[in-house]
């Protein structure tokens, strides 16, 4: 009886119709002076979660060399850890491998999750920090 798949559907339009409401509050990445190669740079950041929960987010760091703009190339993400969640907000913990020198970046992004997604960017919703 598609079961599944309707449950999927409409978990999908519940996601689409609260994405707005998904946002960051607040983004640290710690310490950067005085990182050391083989380290880790810890970052923690908070999302406004709307009528969504930590269960329909994945979270991550999105890190890697920077242009001369700032700008991430071909970056690499971790998954965050969920530290807390309260009052329709969450506090989500990671750490960025200190395993090259140079010019680096990070960002925090957020996408929808789901276990029966095919792949993560499936729903082409992404929020940054």
């Amino acid at each position: 009886d598609w079961k599944e798949c309707r449950a999927l559907a409409d978990w999908k339009e519940r996601i689409r119709a609260h994405w707005s409401e998904v946002k960051f509050v607040s983004f640290d990445s710690g310490q950067t002076e005085g990182l050391r190669f083989g380290g880790e740079l810890k970052v923690k950041g908070e999302i406004e979660l709307g009528a969504l929960t930590p269960d329909d987010l994945l979270v991550e760091v999105y890190f890697g060399d920077v242009d001369h703009q700032g700008k991430i190339l071909e970056g690499e993400a971790i998954e965050m850890t969920l530290e807390s969640s309260k009052d329709g907000r969450a506090t989500y913990t990671g750490s960025v491998p200190c395993a090259k020198t140079g010019q680096r970046g990070c960002a925090l992004r957020v996408l929808p999750r789901h276990p029966d997604l095919f792949q993560k960017h499936e729903m082409a919703l992404l929020t940054w920090a």
